[in-house]
């Protein structure tokens, strides 16, 4: 891949890696994106593109009994980053701003009530 060069890696992660739900689950989403972000460093010097996808519940067998609305699978995100790289894309989008309220705010316990609400 190095000497090719313009290639793309592409992770999938979870809205979990973001938002802290489930102990052993979101350490190690947290844990693959600092990882794939260190590499993405690593790597973009060399013409080399790493990215994300942080889907929220998707459908799967692990979550089926979900009462939540499921979106279908990521794969259609997955084929867009190969063409046109990101940093990271959350998939679905309504996943955003829970996302960002948890990285902008200093305050943790603002993020707890919002969770705990759902």
């Amino acid at each position: 891949m190095l000497e090719r060069q313009h290639e793309a890696i592409i992770s999938v992660v979870s809205v979990a890696g973001h938002v802290a739900l489930n102990p052993l689950y979101s350490g190690t989403k947290f844990g693959l994106r600092g990882f794939s972000f260190s590499l993405r460093r690593d790597l973009i010097r060399r013409g080399m593109c790493v990215s994300l996808v942080s889907p929220g519940y998707t459908k799967t067998d692990m979550n089926k009994v979900s009462r939540k609305p499921i979106p279908e699978p990521v794969a259609r995100t997955i084929v867009y980053l190969a063409v046109k790289p990101r940093r990271e894309v959350i998939v679905p989008g309504y996943y955003s701003p829970l996302v960002d309220m948890a990285n902008a705010f200093p305050w943790p316990w603002l993020v707890d009530l919002t969770i705990s609400r759902r």
